[in-house]
């Protein structure tokens, strides 16, 4: 038998066949979201596309199957032109585009700074900002309570009043343009004045009596070191400064009498100093003492009495309310 003769040779071809290209529709409402260097742009899905092309002024091109897309690394207050376009499933973009152009907003205010302050009111200036038609400015205090200050703008110097003196207040700055609002720029500064701020006080029966005080100086720079002496109502078991050092020898704790000093510059950068106190770490046996019941008026900071005594008015030296007197240059 010849089995070459019954062998059957069945042979399969297969082809593939590129599916017709369709010029997809243009996507609709493209939108967009800016800022000073980037922009967020959305458009509705087109029917049948499986991703989508965009193009940024001809200088970045980004694919994606979402509806959504980002571009970063933008120049601020530059305009820029994008389209969007369907593509089917072989990637073939459509010829049909929807384009939009925008804007991108202004960045922040540079070089901000406070040039001036007084016990009410500060003055502020900052670096022009190229195409800002206004300013909006926004005042609050350290809690981030908006304030009733009054603000005057005139190109890139601001100057607030109405404020209150020795309080910390944070400056928001915000460059307008015809594309709107542009970056925050933030600045914290502090309004002049002298005197001490009880801010912690803590006293139970058996437990610690004491507080945390903070002294607010003059802003003004000293040019050389300068000394305060401060004045608490009961003897110190234990104290301790910051932003300021302790001059021992002359301090008298018993008489609860510190002379503290600012002798680095750094320190005399510094026109604040915290302190915290104790007239009593624990209790024994649940005894009382008058300093217990202490408050701002007991505390008092004034001139160190040394080789300049002869400059402290008599009157002054005998005072006995609230005062923060300063010895400069010493």
């Amino acid at each position: 038998m010849n089995l070459n003769a019954n062998l059957v040779f069945l042979v399969i071809c297969s082809t593939s066949v590129a599916q017709e290209f369709v010029d997809l529709p243009a996507p609709k409402n493209v939108s967009y979201m800016v800022t000073s260097n980037a922009v967020t742009l959305t458009w509705n899905a087109v029917e049948n596309a499986t991703s989508y092309i965009i193009n940024l002024s001809g200088t970045q091109t980004k694919a994606t199957e979402n509806t959504r897309v980002v571009f970063g690394g933008l120049d601020a207050n530059s305009k820029y032109n994008a389209t969007v376009a369907a593509a089917d499933i072989n990637g073939t973009s459509s010829t049909q585009t929807s384009s939009v152009t925008f804007t991108t907003l202004l960045s922040q205010v540079k070089n901000l700074k406070i040039t001036d302050a007084t016990a009410s009111s500060m003055e502020l200036t900052w670096d022009e900002s190229p195409g800002a038609i206004s300013h909006k400015v926004m005042v609050s205090s350290d809690g981030d309570q908006m304030t009733g200050a009054d603000v005057f703008v005139e190109d890139n110097v601001m100057f607030i009043s109405n404020l209150t003196s020795m309080t910390f207040y944070k400056i928001n700055v915000v460059p307008v343009s015809s594309a709107g609002d542009g970056d925050i720029a933030t600045i914290r500064g502090r309004t002049d004045g002298s005197g001490v701020t009880l801010v912690a006080r803590w006293s139970g029966v058996m437990g610690p009596i004491g507080g945390e005080a903070q002294i607010y100086r003059p802003l003004t720079i000293p040019a050389g070191p300068f000394r305060m002496r401060v004045l608490l109502p009961c003897p110190i078991v234990h104290i301790n400064f910051w932003n300021a050092d302790l001059n021992q020898d002359a301090s008298r704790a018993e008489q609860g009498m510190f002379v503290i000093e600012q002798t680095e510059l750094w320190q005399r950068n510094k026109p604040e100093v915290g302190m915290t106190f104790y007239f009593r770490e624990n209790a024994e046996n649940g005894e009382r003492t008058a300093c217990e019941f202490f408050d701002d008026d007991s505390i008092t900071v004034d001139f160190d009495f040394g080789q300049n005594a002869d400059l402290i008015p008599r009157s002054l030296s005998q005072n006995t309310s609230l005062l923060l007197f300063f010895l400069n240059g010493y």
